[in-house]
Protein backbone atom coordinates (compact mmCIF):
# COMPACT_ATOMS: atom_id res chain seq x y z
CA UNK A 1 0.00 0.00 0.00
CA UNK A 2 1.36 3.14 -0.97
CA UNK A 3 0.81 6.54 -0.03
CA UNK A 4 -0.04 9.79 -1.39
CA UNK A 5 0.47 13.19 0.30
CA UNK A 6 -1.81 15.54 2.10
CA UNK A 7 -2.95 18.72 0.50
CA UNK A 8 0.08 20.68 -0.60
CA UNK A 9 1.36 23.23 -0.80
CA UNK A 10 1.47 22.79 3.09
CA UNK A 11 0.96 26.85 4.10
CA UNK A 12 -1.13 25.11 6.77
CA UNK A 13 1.91 23.75 8.02
CA UNK A 14 4.14 26.77 7.55
CA UNK A 15 2.16 29.52 9.18
CA UNK A 16 2.09 27.72 11.99
CA UNK A 17 5.79 26.73 12.61
CA UNK A 18 6.80 30.15 11.39
CA UNK A 19 6.96 32.12 14.31
CA UNK A 20 8.40 29.76 16.71
CA UNK A 21 11.16 28.74 13.91
CA UNK A 22 11.52 31.82 12.94
CA UNK A 23 11.16 31.82 9.18
CA UNK A 24 10.87 33.67 6.44
CA UNK A 25 8.70 33.72 3.26
CA UNK A 26 11.93 32.62 1.65
CA UNK A 27 11.58 29.12 3.49
CA UNK A 28 8.28 28.28 2.69
CA UNK A 29 9.44 29.21 -1.73
CA UNK A 30 12.72 26.96 -0.76
CA UNK A 31 10.30 24.24 0.48
CA UNK A 32 8.15 24.85 -3.00
CA UNK A 33 11.03 24.80 -4.74
CA UNK A 34 12.87 21.33 -3.46
CA UNK A 35 9.38 19.40 -3.87
CA UNK A 36 9.33 20.73 -7.07
CA UNK A 37 12.73 18.81 -7.59
CA UNK A 38 11.44 15.55 -6.20
CA UNK A 39 12.80 15.74 -2.19
CA UNK A 40 10.92 15.02 0.12
CA UNK A 41 8.73 12.94 -2.10
CA UNK A 42 9.40 9.29 -0.98
CA UNK A 43 7.14 9.25 1.91
CA UNK A 44 5.65 11.24 5.18
CA UNK A 45 9.38 10.51 6.62
CA UNK A 46 11.21 11.92 3.64
CA UNK A 47 8.94 14.81 3.91
CA UNK A 48 9.23 15.67 7.35
CA UNK A 49 13.06 15.21 6.91
CA UNK A 50 13.03 17.61 4.20
CA UNK A 51 11.15 20.67 5.87
CA UNK A 52 13.57 19.79 8.85
CA UNK A 53 16.66 20.67 6.94
CA UNK A 54 15.44 23.65 5.48
CA UNK A 55 13.51 25.24 8.19
CA UNK A 56 15.42 23.87 11.59
CA UNK A 57 18.09 26.54 12.14
CA UNK A 58 19.57 24.63 14.93
CA UNK A 59 20.05 21.20 16.45
CA UNK A 60 18.08 21.84 19.65
CA UNK A 61 16.37 18.76 20.72
CA UNK A 62 13.58 20.39 21.86
CA UNK A 63 13.21 22.52 18.47
CA UNK A 64 13.62 19.03 16.66
CA UNK A 65 10.71 17.22 19.18
CA UNK A 66 8.52 20.70 19.12
CA UNK A 67 8.74 20.29 15.01
CA UNK A 68 8.18 16.65 15.02
CA UNK A 69 4.81 16.93 16.90
CA UNK A 70 3.55 19.95 14.80
CA UNK A 71 4.04 17.90 11.90
CA UNK A 72 2.52 14.47 13.02
CA UNK A 73 -0.51 16.93 13.91
CA UNK A 74 -0.83 18.53 10.60
CA UNK A 75 -0.52 14.80 9.16
CA UNK A 76 -2.91 13.61 11.29
CA UNK A 77 -5.06 16.71 10.38
CA UNK A 78 -4.70 16.05 6.49
CA UNK A 79 -4.51 11.99 6.69
CA UNK A 80 -3.22 10.87 2.84
CA UNK A 81 -5.07 8.53 0.26
CA UNK A 82 -3.84 5.50 -0.03
CA UNK A 83 -3.21 4.59 -3.63
CA UNK A 84 -6.37 2.31 -3.79
CA UNK A 85 -8.59 4.61 -2.08
CA UNK A 86 -7.90 6.81 -5.20
CA UNK A 87 -8.37 4.18 -7.77
CA UNK A 88 -11.63 3.26 -6.38
CA UNK A 89 -12.60 7.83 -7.00
CA UNK A 90 -14.90 8.46 -9.73
CA UNK A 91 -13.16 8.60 -12.67
CA UNK A 92 -13.07 7.06 -16.33
CA UNK A 93 -13.18 4.12 -14.83
CA UNK A 94 -9.38 2.70 -15.84
CA UNK A 95 -7.35 1.37 -13.25
CA UNK A 96 -3.38 2.00 -12.51
CA UNK A 97 -0.77 0.26 -10.99
CA UNK A 98 1.03 2.28 -8.08
CA UNK A 99 4.70 2.80 -8.77
CA UNK A 100 7.12 4.95 -7.10
CA UNK A 101 7.18 7.75 -10.23
CA UNK A 102 3.63 7.79 -9.60
CA UNK A 103 4.25 9.40 -5.76
CA UNK A 104 5.82 12.17 -6.87
CA UNK A 105 3.94 15.56 -6.90
CA UNK A 106 3.23 17.29 -10.25
CA UNK A 107 6.16 19.46 -11.37
CA UNK A 108 4.75 22.22 -10.54
CA UNK A 109 3.73 23.07 -6.95
CA UNK A 110 0.19 24.93 -5.82
CA UNK A 111 1.66 27.95 -4.29
CA UNK A 112 -0.03 29.24 -1.79
CA UNK A 113 -3.43 31.18 -2.33
CA UNK A 114 -3.52 34.98 -3.58
CA UNK A 115 -4.51 37.62 -1.54
CA UNK A 116 -7.47 39.15 -1.85
CA UNK A 117 -7.79 42.90 -3.12
CA UNK A 118 -6.06 44.54 -0.22
CA UNK A 119 -8.09 47.48 1.44
CA UNK A 120 -6.81 51.03 0.88
CA UNK A 121 -4.35 52.26 3.03
CA UNK A 122 -2.78 55.94 3.16
CA UNK A 123 0.78 55.88 1.75
CA UNK A 124 3.06 56.46 4.56
CA UNK A 125 5.43 59.48 4.45
CA UNK A 126 7.82 60.73 6.69
CA UNK A 127 5.70 63.19 8.09
CA UNK A 128 3.07 60.48 8.60
CA UNK A 129 5.37 57.84 10.18
CA UNK A 130 6.63 60.56 12.90
CA UNK A 131 4.03 59.53 15.62
CA UNK A 132 5.04 55.20 15.14
CA UNK A 133 5.61 52.92 12.70
CA UNK A 134 3.30 51.79 9.78
CA UNK A 135 0.45 49.22 10.28
CA UNK A 136 1.03 46.78 7.46
CA UNK A 137 -2.11 45.19 6.23
CA UNK A 138 -2.80 41.67 6.06
CA UNK A 139 -2.07 40.31 2.78
CA UNK A 140 -3.96 37.15 2.97
CA UNK A 141 -7.15 35.69 3.62
CA UNK A 142 -5.40 32.79 5.08
CA UNK A 143 -4.26 35.25 7.69
CA UNK A 144 -0.53 35.77 6.75
CA UNK A 145 0.43 39.29 7.86
CA UNK A 146 4.05 40.80 6.88
CA UNK A 147 6.49 41.38 9.90
CA UNK A 148 9.57 43.01 10.16
CA UNK A 149 11.87 39.98 9.65
CA UNK A 150 9.93 40.11 5.93
CA UNK A 151 11.82 42.65 4.86
CA UNK A 152 15.52 42.53 3.40
CA UNK A 153 16.83 44.84 6.52
CA UNK A 154 15.74 44.66 10.11
CA UNK A 155 14.19 48.28 10.96
CA UNK A 156 15.79 47.89 14.25
CA UNK A 157 18.75 47.99 12.86
CA UNK A 158 18.36 50.28 9.76
CA UNK A 159 17.52 52.71 12.29
CA UNK A 160 21.27 52.43 14.05
CA UNK A 161 22.32 52.80 10.11
CA UNK A 162 20.88 56.38 9.67
CA UNK A 163 22.00 57.31 13.19
CA UNK A 164 26.19 56.97 11.85
CA UNK A 165 25.34 59.31 9.59
CA UNK A 166 26.43 62.58 11.81
CA UNK A 167 28.29 66.45 11.32
CA UNK A 168 28.29 67.86 14.51
CA UNK A 169 28.42 71.21 15.34
CA UNK A 170 28.05 73.48 18.20
CA UNK A 171 25.40 75.79 17.72
CA UNK A 172 22.94 78.27 19.98
CA UNK A 173 23.01 76.37 23.79
CA UNK A 174 20.71 74.42 25.73
CA UNK A 175 19.60 76.85 28.48
CA UNK A 176 21.86 74.82 31.00
CA UNK A 177 24.63 75.73 32.41
CA UNK A 178 28.25 74.82 31.83
CA UNK A 179 29.27 73.83 35.19
CA UNK A 180 32.94 72.33 34.54
CA UNK A 181 33.61 76.57 32.20
CA UNK A 182 31.87 77.86 35.16
CA UNK A 183 34.45 76.36 37.80
CA UNK A 184 37.76 76.85 35.29
CA UNK A 185 36.36 80.92 34.95
CA UNK A 186 36.21 81.08 38.80
CA UNK A 187 39.76 78.83 39.07
CA UNK A 188 41.43 81.45 36.96
CA UNK A 189 39.90 84.53 37.26
CA UNK A 190 38.34 84.24 40.92
CA UNK A 191 35.48 85.04 40.01
CA UNK A 192 32.88 84.14 37.02
CA UNK A 193 30.86 87.47 36.06
CA UNK A 194 29.33 85.88 33.13
CA UNK A 195 27.42 82.11 33.75
CA UNK A 196 28.70 80.51 30.67
CA UNK A 197 25.96 77.79 28.97
CA UNK A 198 26.64 74.71 27.71
CA UNK A 199 26.66 74.75 24.11
CA UNK A 200 23.96 72.86 22.21
CA UNK A 201 25.67 69.74 19.75
CA UNK A 202 23.77 69.83 16.53
CA UNK A 203 23.85 66.85 13.63
CA UNK A 204 24.05 69.18 10.79
CA UNK A 205 23.61 66.62 8.24
CA UNK A 206 20.86 66.73 5.76
CA UNK A 207 18.97 63.56 4.19
CA UNK A 208 17.23 64.60 0.81
CA UNK A 209 15.39 61.42 -0.45
CA UNK A 210 14.30 60.95 -4.11
CA UNK A 211 11.38 58.05 -4.62
CA UNK A 212 10.92 56.53 -7.53
CA UNK A 213 6.91 55.79 -7.40
CA UNK A 214 4.51 53.63 -9.50
CA UNK A 215 4.92 51.60 -12.56
CA UNK A 216 7.64 48.68 -11.56
CA UNK A 217 8.22 50.26 -7.80
CA UNK A 218 4.90 49.13 -6.67
CA UNK A 219 5.90 46.20 -5.63
CA UNK A 220 8.43 47.82 -3.45
CA UNK A 221 6.27 50.45 -2.11
CA UNK A 222 5.82 48.78 1.57
CA UNK A 223 9.69 48.19 2.22
CA UNK A 224 10.16 51.89 0.68
CA UNK A 225 7.63 52.84 3.45
CA UNK A 226 9.46 51.11 6.21
CA UNK A 227 12.86 52.47 5.13
CA UNK A 228 11.75 55.90 5.46
CA UNK A 229 10.30 55.07 8.61
CA UNK A 230 13.30 54.20 9.89
CA UNK A 231 14.53 57.63 9.39
CA UNK A 232 14.27 59.67 12.71
CA UNK A 233 13.78 63.15 11.71
CA UNK A 234 14.76 65.00 14.95
CA UNK A 235 18.64 63.08 14.66
CA UNK A 236 19.57 65.19 11.72
CA UNK A 237 19.30 68.87 10.57
CA UNK A 238 16.83 68.29 7.08
CA UNK A 239 15.07 65.40 6.28
CA UNK A 240 12.69 65.76 3.00
CA UNK A 241 11.52 63.26 0.38
CA UNK A 242 10.38 63.96 -2.88
CA UNK A 243 8.97 61.73 -5.03
CA UNK A 244 9.23 60.72 -9.14
CA UNK A 245 8.08 58.34 -11.82
CA UNK A 246 11.03 56.63 -13.52
CA UNK A 247 12.54 59.10 -14.25
CA UNK A 248 13.33 63.01 -12.42
CA UNK A 249 13.28 65.71 -14.83
CA UNK A 250 12.51 68.87 -14.27
CA UNK A 251 10.39 68.45 -11.15
CA UNK A 252 9.48 66.07 -8.19
CA UNK A 253 6.30 65.21 -6.43
CA UNK A 254 6.15 66.21 -3.35
CA UNK A 255 3.65 63.56 -2.32
CA UNK A 256 3.44 60.10 -3.59
CA UNK A 257 -0.08 60.76 -5.21
CA UNK A 258 -1.01 64.58 -6.14
CA UNK A 259 0.06 67.20 -8.66
CA UNK A 260 1.84 69.33 -6.56
CA UNK A 261 5.56 69.63 -7.49
CA UNK A 262 8.69 71.51 -6.85
CA UNK A 263 11.06 72.52 -10.03
CA UNK A 264 14.72 70.94 -9.58
CA UNK A 265 16.00 74.34 -10.38
CA UNK A 266 14.37 75.51 -7.05
CA UNK A 267 15.20 72.67 -5.13
CA UNK A 268 18.88 72.27 -6.41
CA UNK A 269 19.93 75.45 -4.99
CA UNK A 270 18.79 74.70 -1.40
CA UNK A 271 20.96 71.87 -0.83
CA UNK A 272 24.59 71.80 0.71
CA UNK A 273 27.75 70.46 -0.82
CA UNK A 274 28.86 69.41 2.27
CA UNK A 275 26.12 68.68 4.38
CA UNK A 276 23.19 67.01 1.85
CA UNK A 277 23.35 63.50 1.52
CA UNK A 278 20.66 62.76 -1.63
CA UNK A 279 19.38 59.38 -1.25
CA UNK A 280 17.44 57.79 -4.36
CA UNK A 281 15.31 55.08 -4.54
CA UNK A 282 14.52 53.00 -7.42
CA UNK A 283 14.85 49.82 -9.30
CA UNK A 284 16.34 51.81 -12.07
CA UNK A 285 14.54 49.51 -14.45
CA UNK A 286 16.27 46.01 -14.04
CA UNK A 287 12.56 44.97 -12.54
CA UNK A 288 11.54 44.75 -16.08
CA UNK A 289 14.89 43.58 -17.16
CA UNK A 290 15.07 45.95 -19.93
CA UNK A 291 17.59 48.54 -21.44
CA UNK A 292 15.61 52.09 -22.39
CA UNK A 293 18.41 54.31 -23.92
CA UNK A 294 15.91 57.95 -23.32
CA UNK A 295 15.58 56.67 -19.70
CA UNK A 296 19.94 56.53 -19.19
CA UNK A 297 19.96 59.78 -20.64
CA UNK A 298 17.42 61.37 -18.54
CA UNK A 299 19.10 59.99 -15.27
CA UNK A 300 22.91 60.81 -16.34
CA UNK A 301 21.25 64.70 -16.90
CA UNK A 302 19.84 64.34 -13.47
CA UNK A 303 22.44 63.11 -11.56
CA UNK A 304 24.74 65.46 -13.31
CA UNK A 305 22.19 68.49 -12.42
CA UNK A 306 22.60 66.92 -8.48
CA UNK A 307 26.06 66.30 -7.99
CA UNK A 308 27.58 69.72 -7.74
CA UNK A 309 24.54 70.74 -4.94
CA UNK A 310 24.78 67.28 -2.78
CA UNK A 311 28.37 65.14 -0.71
CA UNK A 312 27.01 62.03 -2.18
CA UNK A 313 24.26 60.28 -4.08
CA UNK A 314 23.67 56.85 -2.50
CA UNK A 315 21.04 54.76 -4.83
CA UNK A 316 19.36 51.95 -3.21
CA UNK A 317 18.20 49.21 -5.34
CA UNK A 318 15.16 46.85 -4.08
CA UNK A 319 16.50 44.59 -7.22
CA UNK A 320 19.36 42.40 -6.45
CA UNK A 321 22.55 43.58 -7.46
CA UNK A 322 22.58 40.34 -10.11
CA UNK A 323 19.78 41.78 -11.52
CA UNK A 324 20.81 44.81 -12.29
CA UNK A 325 23.47 43.42 -15.30
CA UNK A 326 22.34 43.63 -18.84
CA UNK A 327 19.55 46.57 -17.87
CA UNK A 328 19.64 50.10 -17.39
CA UNK A 329 20.39 49.95 -14.35
CA UNK A 330 23.77 48.81 -14.97
CA UNK A 331 24.15 51.96 -17.22
CA UNK A 332 22.78 53.93 -14.54
CA UNK A 333 25.42 52.51 -12.18
CA UNK A 334 28.44 53.60 -13.98
CA UNK A 335 26.76 57.08 -14.49
CA UNK A 336 26.92 57.27 -10.71
CA UNK A 337 30.16 55.75 -10.61
CA UNK A 338 31.41 58.19 -13.00
CA UNK A 339 30.23 61.22 -10.74
CA UNK A 340 31.35 59.97 -7.71
CA UNK A 341 27.94 58.29 -6.54
CA UNK A 342 27.40 54.74 -6.17
CA UNK A 343 24.49 52.35 -6.15
CA UNK A 344 23.71 49.68 -3.52
CA UNK A 345 21.32 46.93 -2.69
CA UNK A 346 17.95 47.61 -0.64
CA UNK A 347 19.23 45.42 1.91
CA UNK A 348 20.86 45.49 5.73
CA UNK A 349 24.70 45.19 4.22
CA UNK A 350 23.50 47.39 1.14
CA UNK A 351 22.20 50.45 3.66
CA UNK A 352 25.62 49.75 5.47
CA UNK A 353 27.73 50.14 2.68
CA UNK A 354 24.96 53.60 1.78
CA UNK A 355 25.98 54.74 4.78
CA UNK A 356 29.82 54.16 5.00
CA UNK A 357 29.85 55.63 1.47
CA UNK A 358 27.86 58.74 2.65
CA UNK A 359 30.41 59.18 5.91
CA UNK A 360 33.56 59.19 3.69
Amino acid sequence: MSETWPPLPLFDLFLEVREPLGLRPDDYHLLLDALDRGFGCESLDNLKQTCRLLWLKTHDDRTIAYFDAVFDRYVSRNPPQTREEEDRQPGDGSSTTATTADLRPAPTVPRPPQPQQPQPRPLQTLGALREGDPQLHQTSEKGYILKPTDFPFQPRLARRSWRRLRQIARLGTTGNVDIPAAIAAIARDRVCLTVPLEPKRVNLLELVFFIDRDGSMVPFHIPCDRLLATVEPKRFFRVEQYYFRNVPERSVYLRPKGAQTKLLDELLPSLSDTRTAAIVLSDAGAARRGYNTPRVELTEQFLEALRPWVRAIAWLNPMPSERWLGTTAEEVRECLEAIGGGMFELSHDGLNDAVDFVRR
